[in-house]
């Protein structure tokens, strides 16, 4: 993703787009989690230093990133109006 304090300083109209993409990244992702919990939630015991839990902790990284996105898009939105 782009650095989003740039894009609001230098061409604050492409913000409104660049939300509607975090948006539309975040269903995805939450999509992804279902079907990743609704395939492994049996298998992910309590040793968490497996590839399963790996992989959710990735998935949960890459989440925690386009959220941050989200909430920085609005506050810079919201400066522009």
């Amino acid at each position: 993703m782009t650095d989003i304090s740039k894009i609001a300083a230098y061409e604050p109209d492409k913000l409104p787009v660049i939300y509607q993409q975090l948006l539309a990244e975040r269903m995805e992702l939450d999509l992804k989690f279902s079907d990743f919990l609704r395939k492994n939630e049996s298998t992910m015991g309590e040793d968490t230093d497996t590839p399963i839990w790996k992989a959710y902790k990735r998935m949960g990284i890459e989440y925690t990133k386009v959220a941050k996105n989200i909430l920085l898009t609005e506050h810079y939105m919201k400066g522009t109006q």
